[in-house]
């Protein structure tokens, strides 16, 4: 009787997309295979494998006839690639995206998951529109493995909160009013409303007509706006005088009692012509 020859097949390698392997044997008869982990099938041609290592074939013959010993070497790609996700922006009134970063740059597919995109998610880098956190998933190419890096998207979007007041009422005699705006920094200013001496971009301005006046506040760190009024009265009704006498001068009468009125709340000047 003759010995068989036992072939173990040829070499694989185990991934992360593929965590196991089915080994070629072939040589007729019964298969054994010791191994570092056979699944199943260890005593066919085909063996399944979920581990890296030296795997032996010994075929016998139904006559008893065992061959020499092949082997066939398995070896493992299971490295996870390294990815990185960073942003440098914040989100502010002004700044409505910012760019999210991913790494690395090549080998690998991308997924990125958040709370907000405008465009694509698949690509290295990608566009985030809302505050919070941004996991990129990567994916290698050659094994299939994957991992995942993780960025914040930070955003301030505060309002400021502005006031604007007036303690004068335009007169006869006071023909403006100053306006009080704030806060005192870290805002830009532009007051309107009915009409104004001088400036509308300062804290305060000078008003010059009665109505409502209109501070808005800009903040200089996020662009983010917010308003506030102040009413500006008047008070320019004229008194209603009255003057009148009953005598007249004669020889014997060389004076006239004047009577003049309101009898309060104003000055007098008589005058003669």
């Amino acid at each position: 009787n003759s010995v068989p020859t036992a072939n173990a097949g040829t070499t694989t390698t185990l991934t992360c997309a593929a965590p196991t392997a089915t080994l070629s044997g072939s040589g007729g008869g019964s298969y054994a295979w010791p191994g570092p982990s056979i699944t199943g099938g260890g005593t066919t041609a085909n063996p399944t494998v979920n581990a890296a290592g030296t795997y032996s074939l010994a075929v016998t013959t139904p006559q008893g006839c065992t061959s020499a010993v092949s082997t066939v070497a398995i070896s493992q790609n299971t490295t996870a690639p390294v990815p990185t996700a960073s942003n440098s922006t914040t989100l502010t009134c002004a700044v409505s995206t910012v760019a999210l970063t991913g790494g690395p740059a090549s080998g690998v597919t991308y997924q990125w998951s958040g709370p907000g995109f405008s465009g694509g998610t698949t690509s290295q880098n990608a566009v985030a529109t809302a505050a919070g956190t941004y996991t990129l998933k990567v994916t290698d190419a050659v094994n299939g493995c994957t991992a995942t890096a993780v960025t914040t998207v930070a955003q301030n979007t505060t309002a400021p909160s502005p006031t604007a007041s007036n303690s004068t009422t335009l007169t006869c005699s006071n023909l403006t009013a100053a306006l009080t705006g704030g806060p005192a920094a870290g805002v830009t200013y532009q007051w309107s409303g009915p009409g104004f001496s001088g400036g509308t971009t300062s804290q305060n301005a000078t008003a010059t007509a009665p109505g409502t006046y209109t501070l808005v506040v800009t903040s200089t760190a996020n662009s983010c706006t917010a308003a506030a009024t102040a009413a500006v009265t008047q008070n320019t009704t004229a008194p209603s005088p009255t003057a009148n006498n009953s005598t007249t001068l004669t020889c014997s009468n060389l004076t006239a009692a004047l009577t003049g009125a309101p009898g309060a709340g104003v000055t007098y000047q008589w005058q003669s012509s």
